[in-house]
């Protein structure tokens, strides 16, 4: 996980999540602190598959890791569905620099549809500079359950200037069949 080149650190990444071996919580756990996307994302996902054994790690690196790390760690956390300890991680998220980061962030809160800290952040999120950040956000609000705000913000964002956005803003209009998509749809 040391190795300076990209390709050889995400090859061990691969390889160790096969295992499964407890013993490779540690080295995952350090690649979340990497420079490389890839790896972070990598790892995060592959720490998911893990049970408990991952769990102390993971709620210490949310807790006092570096910002970015925090993100990587609470993105683990929410495929888990293991509890919302990574929530005030993630919502920090949405306000870090790197628009990878924030969308990051952005797919993770959807995951957390149970808590109510999370709407309103999403719905905001909609209105990020970056397309990619908005895309995931509407893909996100699609785990939520429906409510005015939700319709409101998704029907407005429908005249977002990316295509991407306004395919997955139909996509969740889609999930969630309310009757007031389909005038703005047929506009």
């Amino acid at each position: 996980l040391k190795d300076k080149d990209y390709d050889v650190r995400w090859s061990v990444v691969f390889e160790l999540s096969k295992l499964r071996d407890e013993r490779a919580v540690a080295p995952f756990i350090e690649a979340l602190c990497s420079d490389s996307f890839t790896t972070c994302h990598e790892a995060a996902t592959d720490l998911s598959r893990f049970g408990d054994e991952k769990l102390k790690s993971m709620y210490e690196l949310v807790d006092s890791g570096p910002p970015n790390a925090k993100i990587w760690a609470a993105f683990s956390l929410s495929f888990g569905g293991w509890d919302n300890y990574g929530v005030n991680a993630l919502l920090e998220g949405l306000n870090n620099p790197d628009p990878q980061l924030r969308r990051i962030a952005t797919e993770s809160l959807g995951r957390f549809k149970e808590d109510a800290r999370v709407v309103e952040p999403l719905i905001a999120t909609l209105q990020d500079e970056n397309p990619r950040v908005r895309a995931e956000a509407a893909m996100g609000i699609s785990f939520m359950e429906e409510d005015e705000r939700i319709i409101d913000a998704l029907i407005a964002a429908l005249k977002d200037d990316d295509a991407k956005v306004r395919c997955n803003v139909i996509e969740t209009l889609d999930y969630y069949k309310n009757e007031r998509a389909a005038e703005p749809l047929i506009e």
